[in-house]
C-alpha cells in the first residue's frame, strides 16, 4: 500500500470524528505524538506484548496526520510504500524510543519538517522490526478500530 493512500484514509478519519487539523494544532499533535511512543514505552516496561503493534501504529497515524496540516507541502509520500521506506537499525526498543523523542523534538511545522518526518517513520519501522511487528498490518487494524470508535473519541467532547 502507498503512504499516501494510508494517509487520506486518516484525513478522511479525523474530519468524519470531528478532529481539528489546522496549523494551530501542530504543537498539540508534536506532544501527542511524543505521548504515543511513551505508551509503547509504557507496554513495553509493563510486558504488554498483546498491545506493541496498536501502539506502533498509533505513532505512525499520529505521524501521518502531520503533513495533512500544511498543505503547502504537497503529497510528500508520492509513490512511497511501506516497504520502500528505509529501516533505521537500533539495538534494542529502548534506544529506538528515545531517539524518537529526540527526533520529534526537533519538529517546527516548517517545510525542512518533511525530512524529519521522513525519518521518524524509519525509526518507527526499525523499532517494529526489532519487535517482529508486523507495521503495515497493525496500522490497518488499528485504523479499523479507530473508525469504531465514538466521535471525538478519547476527548472530552467523546459522544458515547
Amino acid at each position: 500500500m502507498k503512504i499516501a493512500q494510508l494517509q487520506e484514509g486518516i484525513k478522511i478519519l479525523m474530519e468524519e470524528k470531528g478532529f481539528a487539523n489546522g496549523k494551530d494544532k501542530f504543537m498539540v499533535k508534536v506532544v501527542l505524538l511524543h505521548t504515543e511512543v511513551s505508551e509503547l514505552a509504557d507496554a513495553i516496561k509493563k510486558g504488554r506484548e498483546e498491545d506493541f503493534g496498536q501502539e506502533l501504529a498509533d505513532i505512525i497515524i499520529r505521524l501521518l496526520n502531520m503533513p495533512l496540516m500544511f498543505p503547502e507541502w504537497g503529497d510528500i509520500w508520492k509513490e512511497t510504500t511501506f516497504e520502500s521506506i528505509p529501516e533505521v537499525r537500533f539495538q534494542d526498543p529502548w534506544e529506538a524510543m528515545m531517539n524518537l523523542h529526540k527526533e520529534i523534538s526537533l519538529l517546527r511545522g516548517v517545510q525542512t519538517d518533511k525530512v524529519g518526518i521522513f525519518k521518524i517513520f524509519a525509526m518507527v519501522k526499525g523499532l517494529s522490526s526489532i519487535m517482529q511487528i508486523n507495521l503495515y498490518a497493525e496500522c490497518i487494524n488499528k485504523m479499523e478500530v479507530n473508525w469504531g470508535r465514538p466521535f471525538r473519541y478519547g476527548t472530552v467532547d467523546e459522544k458515547k
